[in-house]
């Protein structure tokens, strides 16, 4: 997963593909990759869970999203 940014526009690519998408459209890799969900809106949560192909996110409350995606990020960490 890659944290990229251009401008004020931050977005995570979850893959070298996305990643080289972005990087052709003026974005640069952000070195630090740690997100602050607790303080993100949960649309921005949504979003995040979208992106990361999370199913049944539409529904969940913030809490339980937050949850899900620390998890996700936990799995993702030690699968490397």
């Amino acid at each position: 997963m890659f944290k990229m940014q251009n401008l004020n526009v931050i977005k995570i690519a979850l893959d070298i593909t996305a990643k080289a998408k972005l990087e052709a459209k003026g974005f640069k890799e952000v070195a630090e990759i740690s997100l602050d969900y607790d303080n993100m809106t949960l649309d921005d949560l949504k979003g995040i869970a979208k992106e990361k192909n999370i199913t049944g996110y539409s529904n969940m409350k913030k809490e339980d999203l937050i949850a899900v995606l620390k998890a996700y990020d936990d799995s993702n960490n030690t699968a490397k």
